[in-house]
């Protein structure tokens, strides 16, 4: 029997409906499909996207109680919380339209082929946000496998991506700072020329910006 491509000591009970991947139980998550059928069977890879979505909406909801709470007392704080909430939900938006996007073509392109989320299809379109989600993507893998972030992006290569994680074709690697309590910092090493700002992902795998 296949085993799960993510914990390959486990059984895989299912394929994935969008990779193709097989995947164990704990891997296995539905989502409603576009077409109106039935329920399609997804990694957690592939449901990513959502769950972006989903954090987001979250987050949002969570900001705009606390402004209101403040409003009155602190209207300096209202604007300043107003600006980072507006900024997350364009930053996230960014990032996850950005993965899709990339995704999607990557269907189109290989047409009757095998599907694989490649990186190295990733960084030939020169898309750096793209590079980004995937990164994010993989460090919360390697979270959910080991327990914890990884030290360097390094140590993602072999298992979670193919090579060195460096910002499209060029030889500029992308920031990243492990902190015990804060999680990790991840940012572009040029971010002004792309327009992105910092994003900070604390221990519980909470977004924020600089």
């Amino acid at each position: 029997m296949a085993k799960c491509y993510r914990h390959p000591r486990e059984d895989a009970l299912y394929e994935c409906d969008m990779c193709g991947k097989p995947i164990c139980g704990e891997c296995m998550h539905y989502v409603d499909d576009p077409g109106g059928g039935d329920p399609q069977v997804v990694c957690p890879m592939c449901d990513m996207g959502s769950a972006a979505a989903v954090s987001a909406i979250v987050q949002d909801k969570r900001e705009t109680k606390i402004v209101e709470e403040t409003a009155e007392d602190n209207p300096l704080t209202t604007k300043q919380r107003l600006n980072v909430r507006l900024n997350s939900m364009m930053v996230l938006a960014i990032f996850v339209l950005a993965g899709i996007y990339t995704y999607l073509d990557q269907q189109v392109s290989l047409s009757q082929e095998p599907i694989s989320y490649s990186s190295d299809f990733i960084i030939e379109r020169g898309n750096p946000s793209a590079q980004f989600t995937m990164l994010l993507v993989e460090l919360m893998r390697y979270r959910e496998d080991h327990g914890e972030y990884p030290d360097k992006l390094d140590d993602l290569v072999g298992r979670y991506i193919d090579g060195p994680p460096t910002v499209g074709e060029s030889n500029q690697k992308f920031q990243y700072v492990k902190d015990v309590t804060n999680g990790f910092v991840l940012s572009l090493p040029d971010p002004e020329r792309y327009e992105f700002l910092k994003l900070y992902v604390t221990a519980n795998g909470d977004l924020s910006l600089e």
